[in-house]
């Protein structure tokens, strides 16, 4: 198990290192990573939003900001996937030029309306 994470992370680290140096991903970027036919990009694009959620979710903690979303204990990272590729989908339709968003941000948003907090959630 480990060693798959390990080589998930390796490889998802790697296919965005190039995107990484010229700009910020962007949403068209995620995108074709996350429609792609290769296994590199999809786990790219896996790794990539879950990396986002968890960083998020790290640093509102340590600097002790309220959460921005609050993902049930169950939700696996093929559900984040789903719920970021559903929100991409859907945004592009209507609004094409948001491909040119940052990703991260664009990750974050789409988590915060697919698992919003109750105020009893909230630290």
């Amino acid at each position: 198990m480990w060693s798959t994470f390990l080589s998930g992370t390796i490889i998802a680290c790697l296919a965005m290192s190039n995107v990484a140096h010229a700009a910020a991903m962007t949403v068209g970027d995620l995108k074709d990573f996350c429609t792609a036919t290769d296994a590199k990009s999809r786990v790219a694009c896996r790794f990539f939003i879950y990396g986002v959620v968890q960083g998020i979710g790290l640093s509102a903690g340590k600097l002790g900001d309220t959460e921005l979303f609050c993902l049930p204990d169950s939700l696996s990272m093929a559900a984040m996937e789903s719920t970021v590729k559903l929100a991409i989908e859907q945004d592009l339709a209507f609004f094409p030029k948001d491909s040119g968003l940052e990703a991260s941000g664009f990750v974050g948003a789409a988590m915060m309306m697919a698992f919003p907090c109750q105020e009893e959630d909230r630290r």
